[in-house]
C-alpha cells in the first residue's frame, strides 16, 4: 500500500487514522509524518487525510476534466522520499499497462528510466533534498534517449 484516504464520517471534520510503519506525505499540504501510529486531526472541506508512503512513484496525468485520456500526455512523475529504488505502471485508457517507470537513487542522484518515450514529462520530489535527475527515455525502436 503506497497511498493512504482516511475517510471522515462527521460533520465536524475530525479524523482519527493509522499510518502504517514509514515516513508518508500529505499529498495536498506537502506535511511529512512517521507511521507506525494514530494520528486525530481536524479537516475543513477542502482537504482530508490523503498520504503517499516513501519510496512511491506517483504519476500523474493534466486531464482533469474527463477520468479516461492518454495519461501519458503532459505525464507528471511524482516521487516521494525516495530511499533507494521504486517503480510504478501507467496504463492506457484500456486499462492494459503501457509504460513502466524505474526511479533509483544512487551517489546523491536520481535515475528515472520510462519504458515508453513521453513527449511531454515532468518529475517533481517530494520529502527529500534537492537532487540531479537523470531522465531516460525508450524509443519504440527500443532505443534509450535522455529526455529533454
Amino acid at each position: 500500500m503506497n497511498f493512504l484516504v482516511a475517510t471522515i464520517f462527521n460533520d465536524r471534520g475530525q479524523a482519527d487514522y493509522y499510518l502504517p510503519h514509514g515516513r508518508w506525505t500529505h499529498l495536498l499540504s506537502e506535511e511529512s509524518r512517521d507511521g507506525g501510529c494514530w494520528y486525530h486531526d481536524q479537516y475543513d472541506y477542502f482537504s482530508l487525510p490523503l498520504y503517499v508512503r516513501e519510496n512511491t512513484i506517483l504519476p500523474l496525468g493534466k486531464n482533469d476534466s474527463r477520468p479516461d485520456y492518454d495519461y501519458l500526455d503532459q505525464l507528471e512523475l511524482h516521487i516521494y522520499a525516495l530511499k533507494d529504488k521504486a517503480s510504478c505502471r501507467v496504463a492506457n485508457i484500456n486499462g492494459e499497462y503501457e509504460c513502466t517507470i524505474t526511479a533509483e537513487k544512487r551517489d546523491g542522484k536520481i535515475k528515472v528510466i520510462v519504458s515508453k518515450y513521453v513527449d511531454s514529462l515532468s518529475v517533481f520530489l517530494h520529502s527529500m533534498e534537492p537532487l540531479d535527475i537523470c531522465i531516460e527515455q525508450i524509443t519504440s525502436s527500443g532505443q534509450t534517449v535522455p529526455a529533454g
